[in-house]
């Protein structure tokens, strides 16, 4: 369990913790034993008493400093281990999932989960922890001390007081329901104001500011009004915990003074007992709020150990090595539901250190293919082989060390350029030079330095810019397959011509890019074009072979669905440009075909 890396290397914090914490109750109690001897002193004792009091209070505060000085110093060590180990083991095993699981889940339930969450473990489980301890054994030897000094006065507070622990309890679940509907809301909260935040210029460009602000507030006052429940909840057991307590305090002032009359006890010890009601009824108080409190934050442990649950069936397969990039592939097929088929009965095979370009529609199953060749869907029917080896029995380990992958999306980093490309790694400057080179990074570097700031996910950096670091960070890798996801899809044409020519000009490298750049001077550089139409190959070869063929590319390639070319830079396959102005409700759309 998750728990147990609390006392990971813990042990000595927490035992020093509760040692020094059981000193400290047991002095907290001796205060009621000093005061009545300060109390009967001066009602039957002399002047040479004095000095034997003074002594006992100097041992009290000396005791008591020096208790509750370790004690805050060992508990502060033991709950920042403690949060250190169960965060980093939080983390480590969310790393051990596949990357589908992470698109299969919002971030912000991980956001909320490693921020609200783990305060809630930290504040009303961890804390609590010692904190229980204390009280238990305060309320333990205070019990014993008022049993040594009249057993009916014990017996009248431990009935009267045992409703203040009781009720509470029983109240505890209602608070244990709504930390948890608290718990995720949070988490939903987190996601909305993330991409909201993420959103900004889309939703300023469509005018719905006051939209998403009305949402905002409606998701808002959710909240918030699930906070306040949940603390009312706690406040109703603080109210009924602080109403029988002071129910016992009354009950046990109206008996003692009865005793005190009849020459039972002495004043100094009805000093005492106040005293004494006073460290059992403030533990059962802290008792009856923290039990409730432990329980709620134990559901919330549960359900961080439930997300973070190890997945890490991928590292127990093949370690692949030294592999060339070879991938056969037949009879593939994939639904990612019953009612739709992403790829059906696909045959190829990927030679090594040749350069594949996949063309196709939205929907045709070029992603789908690109994911199954990562192994992020092992449900596959048919095979997919890795120098032989069947993709689904190599280790995740194995899978990633042969592939490399720039996707649309680059994430970079709010760090150096260094720091992006090596992706924190330890790496000499001089070794980076020919990836930079290689990755055309060259005026980049030249301009700002390895160490320039990029910006939050890149925000000092031009989309090409960023695509460059994403290859570097494939050239550095070094991997014998590289795969593009739609890498140059969001670039403007120049750009992404570029990005591209650079990608398949990297040596001993497998290169299979998604491109939806049809220019000849680009398809002309693959070996082979693989055209996928509602999950099947329809046709594949070199570029001239299929234009000639006037088959599938033939036709996405004169339907409008390439790029606008340059006048003369289109060979001539016996049709000539056309140039279509198309009107609409705000203005006129330019369609080259």
């Amino acid at each position: 369990m998750l728990s147990k890396e609390i006392f990971k290397g813990n042990r000595i914090n927490f035992t020093f913790s509760v040692i020094f914490i059981l000193l400290f109750s047991l002095i907290s109690v001796f205060v009621a034993v000093l005061l009545q001897m300060y109390m009967d002193v001066a009602a039957y004792g002399e002047l040479g008493d004095i000095p034997r009091l003074l002594l006992y209070t100097l041992i009290y505060i000396l005791g008591y400093g020096i208790t509750i000085y370790f004690y805050h110093f060992f508990q502060n060590r033991f709950i920042e281990k403690g949060m250190y180990n169960y965060k980093n083991q939080i983390l480590y095993r969310l790393l051990s999932h596949k990357a589908f699981d992470f698109r299969q889940t919002s971030t912000g339930v991980y956001l909320s989960a490693l921020t609200n969450d783990i305060e809630t473990v930290r504040n009303d489980y961890l804390a609590n922890l010692i904190s229980l301890t204390y009280n238990v054994a305060v309320f333990i030897f205070a019990l014993a001390t008022m049993a040594y000094y009249n057993i009916i006065l014990c017996v009248i507070a431990i009935a009267t007081s045992s409703l203040s622990v009781v009720v509470p309890l029983f109240l505890g679940k209602r608070l244990t329901s709504a930390e948890q509907r608290l718990s995720a809301e949070n988490g939903r909260f987190v996601t909305f104001t993330k991409e909201l935040l993420s959103s900004i210029s889309l939703i300023k460009s469509f005018c719905a500011e006051m939209r998403f602000f009305d949402l905002f507030k409606d998701r808002n006052k959710t909240l918030e009004h699930l906070k306040k429940a949940r603390k009312w909840q706690a406040a109703n057991i603080s109210i009924l915990s602080a109403l029988f307590l002071d129910i016992s305090t009354f009950a046990v002032y109206a008996a003692g003074v009865i005793f005190v009359i009849n020459g039972v006890i002495t004043a100094g010890a009805i000093i005492a007992f106040v005293q004494l009601l006073n460290n059992i009824l403030g533990p059962i108080s802290s008792i009856s709020d923290c039990i409730p409190r432990m329980r709620a934050a134990r559901q919330i442990m549960k359900k961080i150990e439930h997300m973070a649950e190890d997945k890490s069936e991928g590292k127990n397969g093949i370690a692949l090595e030294n592999c060339t990039g070879n991938i056969c592939i037949r009879d593939l097929s994939f639904s990612y539901s019953k009612e739709k088929t992403a790829l059906s009965h696909i045959d190829y095979e990927f030679l090594p250190n040749k350069s594949y370009g996949i063309i196709g529609d939205s929907g045709s199953g070029k992603s789908t293919l690109i994911r199954l060749l990562m192994n992020y869907f092992p449900d596959y029917e048919g095979s997919i082989c890795l120098d032989g080896t069947e993709i689904r029995q190599i280790s995740d380990a194995g899978i990633f060390s042969a592939f490399a992958i720039i996707e649309q999306e680059v994430f970079i980093f709010d760090a150096s350029i260094k720091d992006n490309i090596t992706l924190f790694s330890p790496i000499d400057d001089k070794d980076l030079e020919p990836i930079i080179h290689k990755a055309g990074l060259d005026k980049l570097i030249a301009e700002k330095g390895l160490m320039y700031l990029c910006g939050e996910n890149g925000l000092n950096l031009s989309g090409g810019e960023r695509q460059r670091i994403s290859i570097a960070r494939a050239l550095l890798k070094n991997s014998k397959i590289l795969l593009v996801d739609e890498g140059t899809a969001a670039l403007d044409q120049k750009t992404a011509v570029e990005v591209e020519e650079t990608i398949l000009k990297i040596p001993d490298t497998s290169k299979i890019v998604i491109t939806h750049r049809l220019l000849p001077n680009l398809l002309e550089q693959y070996d082979d074009l693989i055209i996928l139409k509602q999950g099947k190959i329809v046709e594949h070869g070199r570029f001239s072979d299929l234009m000639q063929q006037k088959g599938a590319l033939y036709q996405l390639y004169q339907t409008g669905n390439h790029q606008i070319l340059e006048e003369g830079s289109r060979p001539q396959y016996g049709h000539k440009w056309h140039f279509g102005v198309f009107g609409g409700s705000r203005g006129l759309t330019l369609h080259f075909v």
